[in-house]
């Protein structure tokens, strides 16, 4: 019997502050047989690497896997619905106090060898420091005192490229408050990607058009529409207006052209980006770079454009063909 192989999620229903649901990635090789009866195999979480044996039944389209830890007592289940390509279902634990939606989705075995997420010293960001540092760096504290190392969530890992996300608070007592979510997309060599060099060259001008297009939808929806957000605007970007009682036409020009997608700010915002299984979400982070008392008027903010729409863009044997691929 041939084992077929899968990699996918457990899903955390809950979503993180960022709207990002917490997705736990794992790895299985299933002996699912071709008519009903009983089979084995294995599964692993990614970032553990830990094999956990399974025993499985197959009852038409409903397959049951049963795990149990090293001293033979069972620690879950999972209860899926075999379709073509992937299996769908719910994993429970034994005891019932925890539960995840679960979905797998069937892979060449040949993906087993980038299954294993490498440990943050072993993830290269650009510059050449290691995630590893980057935390370190940016050591956040608890309500006890204790500094803590930022949690990494995995929003997505699939065909060697994982996409990673931690948050920083900034600010202290008394003071503006902010969250800043980091991220940081790894390929297959456990380098950061960078997405200007995933695309082809003769291709680059027409998938800036397409960040422009959805820029400027996110642009329009936060500019100033009414006369106080005009004056607030002028005073934050110091414009002379700022001391007048009415808004110069000059200076409304100049607030609009903030609003306005080029491709200055084109180049900005391609450094922070993150994958999501079906699209690129590129990420805005203070796009206006304001001063601090100007903050709430800042632009924090997501472009997600699905892959149906730049795949063609993306250069031949790049990680982001291969990853939107499907």
């Amino acid at each position: 019997m041939k084992s077929q192989c899968f990699e996918g999620y457990l899903v955390d229903s809950c979503i993180n502050t960022n709207g990002v649901i917490d997705m736990i990635p794992i790895w299985c090789e299933l002996n699912i047989p071709s008519e009903d009866g009983k089979f084995t195999g294995l599964y692993f979480y990614k970032k553990r690497g830990e094999v956990i044996p399974l025993a499985g039944e197959k009852k038409g389209e409903q397959i049951t896997l049963t795990e149990k830890n090293s001293k033979g007592v069972v620690t879950g289940t999972f209860i899926f619905k075999l379709e073509v390509d992937r299996l769908l279902g719910k994993w429970r634990s034994a005891v019932g106090k925890k539960q995840f939606e679960a979905i797998l989705y069937a892979v060449n075995a040949e993906e087993k060898k980038y299954a294993i997420i490498p440990k943050p010293d072993k993830l290269q960001l650009l510059g050449g420091t290691y995630l590893s540092q980057e935390l370190n760096d940016n050591l956040q504290t608890d309500g006890k005192g204790k500094e803590t190392i930022p949690r990494v969530k995995i929003i997505v890992s699939e065909k060697g490229i994982v996409s990673l996300q931690y948050t920083i608070t900034t600010g202290s007592m008394g003071q503006f408050y902010e969250s800043i979510f980091h991220n940081f997309t790894i390929g297959a060599s456990n380098s950061e990607i960078v997405l200007k060099n995933e695309i082809a060259n003769t291709s680059l001008n027409d998938f800036k058009a397409i960040v422009k297009k959805y820029l400027q939808i996110v642009l329009d929806k936060n500019k100033p529409t009414n006369p106080d957000d005009m004056k607030q605007a002028a005073d934050c970007f110091s414009l002379e207006s700022a001391n007048s009682d009415q808004i110069s036409s000059a200076d409304s020009l100049a607030i609009m052209a903030r609003y306005t997608a080029n491709d200055e700010s084109i180049n900005r915002i391609l450094n922070t980006f993150y994958l999501t299984r079906n699209s690129l979400v590129i990420v805005i982070n203070g796009y206006l770079d304001v001063i601090t008392p100007c903050r709430s008027m800042d632009i924090h903010d997501e472009l997600s454009i699905p892959f149906t729409e730049i795949r063609k863009y993306f250069a031949n044997g790049s990680n982001l063909q291969k990853f939107a691929t499907r």
